[in-house]
């Protein structure tokens, strides 16, 4: 399977393809993990009593900014979102969601 000299013996080959499959579907495809934000955004909002459009408007009442920066760390580690994705969805910049994540809690 493949040209040996590259990758090395079928066997070999076989194994990190079997490895891997076990891996992809663990995996979040980019349009599971924006829907996925979108819910989350939408149930933690609820639970703390603020609306969406709260979040979205950059604004740093108490306590919108402790919600942006839990959102934020979620969709980058959980969903693998980018700065810039994760800020669009936040209604911040990149910079912003850069600081939220250097900040300790």
């Amino acid at each position: 399977m493949g040209a040996e000299r590259i990758l090395g013996s079928s066997e070999f080959v076989q194994e990190i393809l079997a490895q891997v499959q076990g891996r992809v579907k663990y995996q979040i495809t980019p349009e599971d993990a924006g829907k996925r934000a979108d819910r989350d955004l939408e149930t933690i909002c609820q639970e703390e009593g603020i609306t969406q459009e709260q979040v979205l408007s950059g604004s740093r009442r108490h306590p919108i900014p402790k919600v942006r920066k839990k959102l934020a760390r979620h969709f980058i580690l959980e969903y693998g979102l980018s700065l810039a994705e994760t800020a669009r969805r936040l209604g911040v910049t990149a910079s912003a969601v850069s600081r939220m994540l250097e900040r300790k809690e």
